[in-house]
């Protein structure tokens, strides 16, 4: 199992403050998923399909008090995830 928390939909509605919100007073790392937007898992593996280009996923932290959106990048292959 992975920590942290997961959020889907992530560009509907006010999800995108709300769950900004909810990772900066959980102190964890977020992952965020648009809608048409996936992350296979696959062991300590993972890689972000979609079916419409603009459709993202994010990796979310607070450092140094601040939040940290980051896109986490679409490939073919799957990647490790400690490099997530």
């Amino acid at each position: 199992m992975l920590p942290g928390i997961h959020c889907p939909h992530y560009n509907e509605d006010n999800r995108e403050a709300d769950f900004l919100e909810m990772v900066k007073g959980m102190d964890t790392t977020g992952i965020a998923i648009e809608n048409h937007c996936a992350i296979i898992y696959k062991d300590d593996q993972y890689k972000v399909i979609s079916s419409r280009e603009q459709a993202k996923a994010y990796k979310i932290q607070k450092i140094n008090q601040r939040m940290i959106v980051t896109e986490i990048e679409k490939h073919a292959e799957y990647n490790e995830i400690v490099n997530m």
